[in-house]
């Protein structure tokens, strides 16, 4: 094979096309500043990449634009996103509807760091305890938290007094109903004791929808699935209940609860004899 030359059309490709081309595609002019502003000794006279700088321009300018560490691209026209400053939205379920006097909140996850959403952990956490939260229910799994940038989550609701009840639900998914039975429990006895309690998934519509409207059915038998839902709907929007097998549990959520406790109170007899 030939040595590689530069003649012929080749020599249409200077150094000055090649710092338009860059220039026009919004990257550092500068990058064509003389070598010795930029690195510590020019090639040695004779060597052979002082003769391949001379041969063609185009090759001196590609190997200063190669010469330039990662490091030094100015990235100052890509703005930091900064926080969101708005105040973090909690919708207020009333119970009085089901004989209690509480109010159950439903709220988007904190601090969650995604796509478009940027919220700040600390800021949301002092937030929650200044309204006077007391209890947390978390449906988030650990992968979702890590995912969402607040892997530490619960510890910052420890630290700023404020107890978190984790029980995770895959997102789209129903939890088991003996898990849905144990949330209710401690649902009930927060709402009991005049505890001030939230509840959140991701976005606060479809896992923290589900497990506010059984609440609903739980809590009275006078509360039918649909009107469950659509109380639900009324406080958090159209999204609430967001997939069919939430929909089906919802509507299935009565007698797989009484064939759970059946079962649960027969294992209990039969262990006490």
């Amino acid at each position: 094979m030939s040595p590689m030359r530069c003649h012929g059309p080749a020599k249409l490709f200077r150094a000055d096309c090649l710092r338009n081309f860059l220039k026009n595609r919004g990257l550092n002019g500068g990058l064509f500043e003389p070598e010795s502003s930029r690195v510590a000794a020019p090639p040695r006279e004779g060597c052979f990449t002082h003769c391949l700088l001379n041969l063609c321009p185009a090759w001196a300018a590609l190997s200063t634009f190669t010469s330039i560490q990662p490091s030094e691209f100015d990235s100052s026209d890509e703005e930091p996103i900064e926080d969101e400053q708005t105040p973090i939205h909690i919708s207020w379920l009333p119970l009085s509807r089901v004989n209690c006097s509480q109010f159950l909140g439903l709220c988007a996850l904190p601090g969650c760091k995604f796509k478009d959403v940027r919220r700040n952990i600390q800021k949301d956490t002092e937030e929650l305890k200044s309204y006077g939260i007391q209890d947390i229910f978390v449906f988030c799994t650990r992968g979702e938290l890590s995912k969402y940038r607040v892997p530490n989550l619960l510890d910052s609701y420890q630290q700023c007094g404020i107890i978190a009840h984790h029980h995770p639900i895959p997102d789209g998914e129903a939890p088991d109903i003996a898990s849905c039975w144990e949330i209710m429990e401690e649902l009930a006895i927060c709402l009991r004791n005049n505890r001030k309690t939230i509840i959140h998934c991701y976005r606060g519509l479809g896992r923290s929808c589900l497990v506010a409207a059984c609440l609903l059915l739980y809590l009275s038998d006078t509360v039918s699935p649909q009107q469950a839902i659509d109380t639900l709907k009324d406080v958090r929007g159209s999204g609430a209940i967001q997939t069919i097998k939430q929909y089906n549990y919802l509507h299935e959520f009565r007698d797989k609860l009484d064939v759970y406790l059946s079962s649960r109170d027969s294992l209990s007899r039969s262990v006490s004899r």
